[in-house]
């Protein structure tokens, strides 16, 4: 919580009037259009950027059954939110870890806890893994762009994150995809 509240205050003291901040835990998808009139209304200026600190907070009971059919029907819900408002959403939520607490393992695009959807609907999907005393920031997905990895370093006095190397890049090829059964190559079409 303090370090929530020292990033919040950080990016205040940096950017003024234009961070809003909105404490109502437990808001649903629907509610979050209501936040953003409320934002656009108070300042006078369209709204770009939401930051959900953690996807967990939301409310998505209503949404399915299990687990994981809430997480994967709010994680379509949120990409077709940003769409239809035309603002950035960057969202925070867990990742499952196969090794102990404190593992330096790298995460991978599949890292994300509870469903598959959240990297399917992400356009951009980074993760971040401690290395000894350093911090890597991985790009998994850039849907139009590479994915690549940078060495940063947490000032544990200041609760400041600077890079400390170059983001090395890698290769990105997008995934092969299958053509559907219907157009496939060298089958009777059964006419």
């Amino acid at each position: 919580r303090v370090f929530r509240d020292n990033a919040v205050a950080s990016l205040i003291g940096k950017f003024g009037d234009r961070v809003l901040t909105c404490g109502i835990p437990g808001l649903r998808i629907d509610e979050l259009g209501d936040v953003i009139d409320c934002a656009e209304e108070k300042t006078g200026r369209k709204v770009g950027v939401i930051g959900l600190d953690y996807l967990g907070l939301l409310d998505m009971a209503d949404l399915d059954k299990t687990t994981y059919g809430q997480v994967s029907k709010a994680a379509r819900m949120l990409k077709t939110f940003a769409k239809q408002r035309e603002v950035a959403l960057l969202v925070l939520c867990q990742t499952h870890r196969a090794g102990n607490y404190g593992d330096d393992t790298p995460l991978t695009i599949h890292s994300a806890r509870e469903s598959g959807a959240i990297e399917e609907s992400a356009d951009f999907l980074l993760g971040l893994y401690r290395k000894e005393d350093q911090l890597v920031l991985q790009i998994l997905k850039n849907r139009k762009g590479r994915g690549g990895e940078c060495v940063l370093r947490f000032d544990r006095t200041t609760l400041r994150i600077c890079q400390v190397g170059d983001i090395t890049f890698q290769d990105w090829r997008p995934p092969l995809q299958k053509e559907p059964e219907m157009f496939s190559r060298g089958g009777s079409s059964g006419q």
